[in-house]
């Protein structure tokens, strides 16, 4: 079971340049709440959530808005929480198994 989730893991997370290493370095000092607020709250979930509501408004829709807004901002960052944290894994499992050797 250990050898078939290192091999779903090397696909799933490639090896990556020192270049990148030497970056995660730096951001995984900030920690995961952090980068996940800003990785995935303030730059994924923030400006999508915005475009759709421009788009409902500019499409009519303006009433329906107010009734959604609490909703749709619910879900979102549901959404962005989810998308950051597995964004924060993703480099974090790359970043352990090219300097500790095979994840686990």
């Amino acid at each position: 079971m250990t050898k078939l989730l290192e091999k779903i893991a090397i696909r799933l997370f490639p090896r990556k340049s020192q270049r990148q290493l030497d970056v995660w370095q730096r951001v995984r000092t900030q920690g995961p709440l952090f980068y996940i607020f800003k990785r995935g709250i303030l730059r994924f979930g923030l400006p999508v959530y915005l475009l759709v509501n421009l788009f409902d408004l500019l499409s009519q829709q303006a009433l329906l808005i107010h009734r959604t807004t609490a909703l749709g901002l619910t879900l979102w960052t549901l959404v962005s929480l989810a998308f950051g944290a597995y964004i924060w894994v993703s480099h974090e499992l790359a970043y352990r198994r090219q300097h500790m050797g095979p994840v686990a």
